[in-house]
Order: structure tokens, then sequence, then C-alpha cells
């Protein structure tokens, strides 16, 4: 375990740990190393100061200063100053984007299995969800049907389509050749994209991921790309996004649906999130995905072990684990009975799309410790064996 991180600090008071006592929680994502301590002291100091009225200009300068500087380092991507909005969180940029672009009526692409939300908010918006099935080749990389997603485009022109990259639930990060291929696609056909890049900071290769914008002059003037430090600095509950709009017509469309300034960020998640941006912060960062490789390797090697059947790879990013579990269901119990049984609270893959198609997946948070790896892992092999007794 990397010394950059308090081994000692193992949180069990956020939403990932509120089940009940007995219950294994690995169902949010969220880090049990809790925040780095240099930034939760300096939280406390800023505390004890009593700034803690509404946020104004330098704070939010400061932070658009360092997030430049470090979105550079992690997504390969150089921006300008005058392209970055704040936003409260991912999800809060997801319904402004949905404001921003087209119409009611028009079709949302997502490709599955996707983060819950995106499945879930666009219908709300008044638009028409769309899902376009991932595929999975035999090194466990999950990549975007290039053909389905064009005979959607093709009779839909002018929807936005929602890419997650690196991909929640399953860790993969696409290609360059991936993204370029896209690009062409969603160019032709006159639509945009939000591109989720919230798990940019949690990549396990020696090189940076490549952000959708970056990867064509087209892509960049159609791409609305969200990100944050909340799941690389584990401070998502101080709720601070950061949006990146190259396009000066797109930028003035968002503006326009952002009511006011005061549903923006906190004031102490700008704070934290300068800090997560610093050189000191990547440093941190560093450490601390050199733990999750370590925990994601001991949980694969554990479940090849006590669950040989089930089907699993190692991410490229995230300390997220998309597990299918098929095989230990032929009695016809379902994902979430194993979970019953197994008292471990993960994502069901049934969140994770439409008409049944991850019915035996689950995504398991990995971004704990080892011995609870171990326990849940156990009790997953004791429960599928008493299923197969059955």
């Amino acid at each position: 375990m990397s010394t950059l991180i308090d081994a000692s600090i193992r949180l069990r008071s956020s939403s990932k740990w509120d089940v009940a006592p007995d219950v294994i929680g690995v169902g949010i994502a969220e880090s049990d190393y809790g925040a780095p301590e240099f930034i939760r002291e300096a939280l406390a100091d800023y505390v004890r100061s009593g700034s803690l009225g509404y946020l104004w200009d330098q704070p939010q300068q400061a932070l658009v200063d360092s997030f430049l500087v470090t979105y550079a380092a992690l997504c390969d991507r150089r921006v300008d100053r005058e392209t970055v909005r704040l936003a409260t969180d991912v999800l809060s940029a997801f319904d402004i984007a949905l404001k921003t672009v087209g119409r009611d009526g028009d079709v949302v692409l997502v490709p599955t299995p996707a983060y819950p939300p995106f499945l879930d908010i666009p219908e709300r918006f008044g638009k028409r969800l769309v899902a376009s099935p991932m595929r999975w080749d035999a090194a466990g990389h999950w990549s975007v049907d290039l053909d389905h997603i064009e005979q959607v485009v093709a009779h839909h022109p002018g929807g936005l389509f929602v890419l997650c990259n690196p991909h929640n639930p399953t860790g993969s990060i696409a290609t360059f050749e991936e993204l370029t291929a896209l690009s062409e696609v969603l160019t032709a056909h006159g639509w945009h994209v939000f591109s989720d890049e919230i798990h940019a900071p949690v990549v396990h290769g020696t090189s940076p991921m490549r952000s959708y914008a970056s990867v064509s002059p087209s892509a960049r003037e159609h791409t609305i790309t969200a990100t944050a430090a909340s799941k690389g600095w584990n401070i998502a509950g101080l709720k601070c996004a950061q949006v990146v709009i190259d396009n000066p017509q797109l930028r003035r469309r968002w503006d326009e649906h952002v009511i006011s300034g005061h549903t923006g960020p906190s004031t102490l998640g700008v704070v934290a999130s300068t800090l997560a941006y610093s050189s000191e912060g990547r440093a941190w960062l560093h450490g601390a995905n050199a733990a999750y490789r370590e925990t994601l390797e001991h949980f694969h090697a554990r479940l090849s072990t006590q669950l040989p059947l089930a089907r699993w790879q190692v991410p490229e990013a995230t300390y997220l684990s998309w597990v299918d579990l098929g095989a230990y269901l032929d009695s016809g119990l379902t994902v979430a009975e194993l979970s019953d049984r197994a008292r471990v609270e993960w994502l069901p893959g049934a969140s994770c799309g439409i008409a049944g198609a991850y019915d035996e997946w689950a995504r398991i948070n990995c971004a704990t410790d080892a011995s609870t790896l171990d326990r849940l892992i156990e009790r997953l092999g004791a429960s599928a064996l008493r299923i197969e007794s059955l």
C-alpha cells in the first residue's frame, strides 16, 4: 500500500456504507481512503477562518489556473481559460447540456452498460433515450458499436451522444482510433457530445487518456466536456465540477441556461478542487492509483480462485469492477438475490442497461482494503455454492 495513503483511514460514514451493519457496501463509487490529509487540514483552516459566504471570483480563478495545468497532464489536452465553466457536479452539468443542445423530442444516445442516471435523466428533459449496446472483446476491453451508432444518428440528426470515458461501469478507456472514428460519424450527422471524464484521474496505464474533444477540430466544436476532482481525490460531497466548451456559440447557449451564479459549486468544493489539482495533489493521486491497482489485482486473483466462472478483467481505469456472475445463476436466481444471500450491496447490472441486457452483471467498488474484499469474495463463494446445491 502506498505510503501516501493513510492506511488507518477506512471510512464507514459515507453513502457507500449507508447499509445494514452486517452488509458490505461496495455499490457507490466512493473510496474508503478518504480525502488527502493535506486537503482535510487546509479545509479545516479555511473553515476556522470563518469565510463561508457566497463564492466570489478570486477562488474560482485560482481553481481554473490549477485545473488547466492538471487537466492537460491527465487528458493530454490543453484548453483555454475562457472555455472553462464551473458547475455543481457532473450530473448537474448533464442537466444543463440537455437544455443547451437540441429541442424537445431529440434523441439522446447512450452506450450501455451505462452509469444509471444517464439512462434516467434524458426523458425528464423531453428527450428520447436510445441505448446502444457496447462490444466486449476477449481482452476485456469495452468499446462503442460504431455500426449501430451510425444507424441511429443517420436517422435522427442533431441529437446528443453521451460518452463516458474512462467508462463507468466497465473501466475501459476509449482508444484514439475509436474516438476519431466516433467523431467522424457524429460530425457527419450534426450531433453533439456530452463527454463525462470524471474518472480521468484514476487511470492505470503509463500514458494519459485522450479527451474526446482533442481528437479532431470537429469534435472540439460539438462537445461539452465535464469532469471533477471528486473521484480522484474523494471530495464528491463538496460539489465542484469543471466544464470545458470550446465552441463560443455553444458556450453562449450554456450560459443562457445557467439559472444563477449561486447554483454552481460550493466555496469549499472550489478550495478543495484547487488543492487537488496542485502539484501536491498530483503526487498524492499517483500513490492512490498505485494502491487501487494493488486492490484490483488482489480482487482479480481472489475472484479467479473462489469464483472461477465469473467473467471479469482488471480495468484500464477507475477502481470499479464490472463482473459477469451469470455462470452462478443457473438455478434461476438473480444477481439481486445473490447479493442478499451474500449480504453485499453492489450496483446491479440491471440498472446499467435496458430490457434485461445486463441482469447477470454487478459493479463492485474495489476502493477498500484487502480484508474487506476477501470477506466479500468469501461470502460470494459460499452463497454461490448454496445456490448450486438448491
